[in-house]
């Protein structure tokens, strides 16, 4: 496969099908041309694959990789080794990207450069309203509104950008996936199919830039 300026990893481990495909269709709506970006579908040991499910015949540089090792960072890690972009942008199989998502990503990394990890807003759809109290706390979801552009080159949590639209450069990736050969002990972030609901795989990432 000939490099892409863009490579949108989406992993997947038994995706809701009506929730995948309003995913897709996010991404199929995108104003980026098609001929600028790939799509990489890492199925993650789901019950039935992805590609019996779901069609990415409507995007010529679409590809569904196997990763049978459960576990979030592993099917991270497997889209880290097959991207051929220049900027990696991971999608949960939740997430509906605004229309301009890649365009706005790939001028951010041509402009500027001296960002390695940068992301949006990732604003809730709730399919039943959280009560009023549980507002203050919506961030440890990785919940988050952007009204400004902000930046560090510290590990601050306020600046640090979540998994959901998540963009590297190339340079932080091979240095993320580098820094887990020396400590595998950084596989045991991130969620593993429906036995554990843990995270932090995204900040791991985004860190590493700093």
């Amino acid at each position: 496969m000939s490099q892409k300026r863009v490579s949108v990893i989406v992993c997947s481990h038994n995706s809701i099908p009506r929730i995948f495909e309003r995913t897709l269709a996010a991404l199929r709506a995108q104003t980026l041309p098609l001929s600028d970006w790939e799509l990489l579908v890492i199925d993650n040991g789901s019950k039935t694959p992805v590609g019996e499910v779901f069609d990415l015949s409507w995007h010529p540089q679409a590809s569904i990789v196997q990763e049978p090792k459960l576990g979030q960072m592993f099917a991270r890690l497997r889209g880290l080794d097959v991207a051929t972009g220049e900027l990696l942008v991971f999608v949960d199989d939740d997430n509906l990207l605004t229309p301009d998502y890649l365009a706005n990503a790939l001028t951010i990394m041509q402009t500027s450069p001296h960002l390695g990890a940068f992301g949006g807003s990732v604003v809730p759809e709730f399919e039943t309203p959280p009560e009023p109290w549980s507002k203050p706390f919506l961030s440890a979801l990785a919940l988050r509104e952007v009204p400004r552009d902000i930046w560090s080159n510290g590990y601050q949590w306020d600046t640090v950008p979540f998994g959901a639209g998540l963009c590297l450069t190339r340079r932080v990736a091979e240095t993320f996936r580098e820094a887990i050969r020396h400590d595998p002990g950084r596989l045991s972030f991130g969620r593993v199919g429906e036995l554990s609901f843990g995270g932090g795989d995204d900040i791991e990432m985004a860190f590493t830039a700093c």
